[in-house]
C-alpha cells in the first residue's frame, strides 16, 4: 500500500462513528499511504471539526445547497470542484464516507454532493482514472 499508484486512491467508507476519519487518516499515514484528505459532514461537533481540519478535512460549504445542476451551485460549487480536482491530480487520498453514524443503510446527502464531485472530476478530465477502495470499519466490544 505504500507504493504510490499512477491513480489517485478514493476510500468510499461506510460510517459507524464520528471518529472513523480520524482513526483512517491515522492508518493510512501509518502505512505509508499518506495523509488523506477526508470529506466531512458538516453537522460535525466544533471540536471535532477542528480536529479534522488539521487532520486534513474538508467540508462542504454551509451555504451550499442540495442541487444536481452545476449552474445552481455558483461560485462555492465551482471553487469545490476545482479543489477536489486538484486533491485527485495531486494524486492525494481522498475519503468519502457514504452514510451518517445514525442513517444506516442509505447514502447520505453529503455523499452524494462529494461523489458528484468525484464523478466531474473524472467526466472533466482532471484525472483519467481513480481507484476506488471500499472500506469498512467495525467496532468490536470486550466480553
Amino acid at each position: 500500500a505504500s507504493l504510490q499508484p499512477e491513480v489517485p486512491l478514493v476510500f468510499l467508507c461506510s460510517h459507524q462513528s464520528p471518529l472513523d476519519g480520524p482513526l483512517l487518516s491515522f492508518l493510512l499515514l501509518s502505512q505509508g499511504v499518506g495523509l488523506p484528505r477526508v470529506a466531512v459532514s458538516t453537522r460535525t461537533s466544533p471540536r471535532l471539526r477542528s480536529l479534522l481540519q488539521r487532520l486534513g478535512g474538508i467540508f462542504l460549504p454551509s451555504g451550499l445547497a442540495p442541487s444536481w445542476s452545476e449552474r445552481d451551485e455558483g461560485l462555492p460549487g465551482a471553487v469545490l470542484d476545482a479543489y477536489v480536482q486538484e486533491v485527485l491530480r495531486s494524486r492525494q487520498p481522498l475519503v468519502l464516507f457514504l452514510e451518517e453514524p445514525s442513517a444506516f443503510a442509505r447514502l447520505a446527502e453529503p455523499a452524494r454532493r462529494w461523489l458528484l464531485r468525484l464523478l466531474r472530476a473524472l467526466r472533466d478530465g482532471a484525472v483519467p482514472d481513480a481507484l476506488l477502495v471500499p472500506v469498512g470499519i467495525a467496532y468490536d466490544l470486550a466480553p
